[in-house]
């Protein structure tokens, strides 16, 4: 069993509690809330240091640009996707892993189905705060 497939068993079965969708708040920056169920997302850990966040996208969800405080990585374990940095466009595929260092503006677009693992060191201030919520 490959890393990639033991990472989709162990989070295969968590429970998907709230629907989210991002969306800009201000120019930069992103919020979230519930309206429709494009973005679900499952906080794994947080703690002020770092939170990690399962996070499920339906074809067609597109994080706006925006322009986090946190050192990011992303792991795009199902699916496929685009990162957009200005006007370099990178295709993203399975096994793919994005570093956004703070301050770096960037949009994400789910181009099929995907499921990846966000990682914000320190903790985002939009991830959810209680592990499950």
């Amino acid at each position: 069993m490959t890393n990639l497939e033991r990472l989709r068993e162990l989070t295969n079965n968590l429970p998907l509690l709230k629907p989210l969708t991002f969306r800009q708040v201000e120019p930069g920056k992103i919020d979230c809330e519930v309206l429709q169920e494009r973005c679900r997302g499952l906080a794994l850990l947080n703690c002020p240091e770092v939170a990690v966040q399962k996070v499920c996208l339906d074809a067609g969800t597109v994080f706006p640009e925006h322009t986090p405080d946190e050192l990011e990585v992303v792991v795009l374990y199902k699916g496929n996707a685009q990162h957009v940095v200005g006007q370099k466009v990178v295709e993203l595929g399975v096994g793919s892993v994005l570093i956004s260092s703070p301050g770096e503006a960037y949009e994400f677009r789910a181009l099929t189905e995907c499921e990846i693992i966000a990682i914000t060191v320190p903790a985002s201030s939009v991830y959810p705060k209680e592990v499950g919520e």
